[in-house]
């Protein structure tokens, strides 16, 4: 994810929001967001600050692509950051099954 519109659209089909859902989250109008996910426009003061408010564990993630800290996210008071901690999880545990899976095939052979 090499922009912050790339990583916007990954958190909030990661969260399984629609455009509209993450609008109102963040107090930003629809066709203003659906330009920022497309990357015809750039993201402003008015609606990083609103995201970052909602998502203050993700701020230097959305802004310079930096590292998720998953338990950060699991000890949050906000409940969209504990439900992407749970995701997330999920995720790598679907990866690490997957990589066991292949590594046992492969033995096999």
């Amino acid at each position: 994810m090499e922009t912050m519109s790339s990583r916007m659209v990954w958190l909030r089909k990661t969260l399984n929001m629609t455009q509209r859902a993450m609008c109102e989250l963040i107090d930003c109008d629809f066709y203003r967001y659906k330009s920022l996910e497309q990357e015809k426009a750039r993201v402003s003061e008015h609606e990083f600050g609103p995201l970052c408010k909602r998502f203050k564990n993700l701020s230097l993630f959305l802004a310079y692509g930096e590292k998720i800290d998953v338990e950060k996210l699991e000890a949050s008071n906000e409940p969209l950051e504990n439900l992407l901690a749970a995701k997330i999880k999920e995720r790598l545990k679907a990866i690490d099954a997957e990589g066991a899976y292949l590594a046992n095939t492969n033995m096999d052979n």
